[in-house]
């Protein structure tokens, strides 16, 4: 592995800033941050390794090696276990989901098999995810200890599979956005029982939009973020609580109490969750922030990683990587997958390979 701080001196007027980075082709597709551990993927297309990092200090902590794979989809860390997906290398298809003892690396199960590019979420011991590429299975909900298959769900056939990857769930249902194959007009904003058994209601899409992303939820409410705009409906009914329009291509909405965060590509925009009032909006080059209590925090990919005040969207601090490597297809993606924060510190990976971690002047 490359070693911790291996990009020193290559930030710009902020050289403190920069806590450690590993330059080692640590993959930018798939990885999780959680209790003072950085879990990442190095290596190629076909082999390389799952590593678990001091997110401290950029120290080593475990690692094993995989084959017939590489990092994709969304990973994360619940109740001692992290759930990470590998596409199989050369069928372009499916993936493996992983769930891996989160302290010492062993792998507890690994036989879930996904379509490729596939983003599972997780509640309350349960991991939602989708079928198999060439299965006839669209949902399948699992034990997330054991890794048995509790129900396998088929949707109906002019329902598009990808209703599995653009989900949010509670206790109490599952959201999501259904996509009519054949029939565009008639796009549907779902709740639905955990099992899928149930529908508790549907609204037409249509005002919302057609490429809505994943939801977020809180007690009471969804937040969607569409390229019409972001809007917000009863979690219970289904009745729409606020919209408020605005053209672009957003990202997943990010939530973090009263605050509802969503990035367009060049802005940044803030909202208030009860009234759907934008509190701010910044130009700035972004793709996911990560919302901390006192500022929102993005890296772009002009290089720069910027904290803004959370009230007002006013810049607070802000360094750049001045890193003159070559990287992997349009400079602007640099860092597709945004930027996450712990104990005050942000993290992020670029698509060149590198895992930065970068302490702020600012309290997260």
């Amino acid at each position: 592995m490359g070693g911790a701080g291996g990009l020193a001196g290559c930030l710009g007027d902020e050289p403190d800033a920069l806590l450690w980075s590993i330059d080692d082709d640590v993959r930018d597709a798939g990885w999780a941050l959680a209790d003072g551990t950085m879990y990442v993927s190095t290596g190629d297309a076909s082999n390389g390794d799952i590593r678990a990092i001091d997110a401290e200090t950029g120290a080593e902590e475990w690692s094993f090696s995989y084959e017939n794979g590489m990092s994709h989809g969304r990973w994360f860390v619940r109740d001692g276990l992290l759930f990470a997906v590998l596409t199989i290398a050369g069928t372009g298809h499916d993936s493996h989901l992983l769930a891996i003892d989160a302290d010492g690396g062993h792998v507890e199960w690994s036989d879930i098999r996904l379509r490729s590019l596939s983003y599972p979420v997780y509640d309350d011991g349960t991991v939602f995810a989708p079928g198999g590429e060439r299965d006839d299975v669209d949902v399948q909900v699992i034990d997330a200890e054991t890794g048995d298959v509790h129900a396998s769900v088929e949707l109906s056939d002019d329902i598009s599979n990808a209703f599995a990857d653009n989900i949010a769930v509670t206790e109490d249902a599952v959201y999501g956005f259904v996509r009519q194959i054949d029939d565009p007009a008639g796009q549907k904003v779902h709740a639905k029982s955990r099992s899928f058994r149930s529908t508790y209601w549907e609204v037409d899409a249509e005002p919302y939009g057609t490429n809505l992303e994943r939801p977020v939820v809180d007690d009471d409410t969804v937040y969607f973020a569409s390229e019409v705009g972001v809007f917000a409906l009863d979690a219970e009914t289904g009745s729409e609580r606020w919209l408020f329009q605005q053209r672009g291509r957003p990202s997943m909405p990010v939530l973090s109490g009263e605050t509802l965060c969503v990035s367009r590509g060049d802005s940044i925009q803030v909202f208030d969750t009860e009234t759907g009032t934008q509190r701010w909006s910044t130009d700035v080059e972004s793709n996911r922030p990560a919302v901390g209590e006192h500022a929102v925090y993005t890296v772009g990919g002009d290089g720069n990683v910027v904290a803004l005040d959370i009230e007002t969207g006013e810049e607070r601090w802000r360094t750049t990587i001045n890193d003159d490597r070559p990287i992997i297809g349009d400079g602007e993606d640099r860092f597709r997958h945004g930027c996450r924060i712990w104990n005050g510190k942000l993290y992020a990976i670029s698509m060149d390979g590198t895992a930065y971690a970068f302490d702020p002047e600012v309290t997260a």
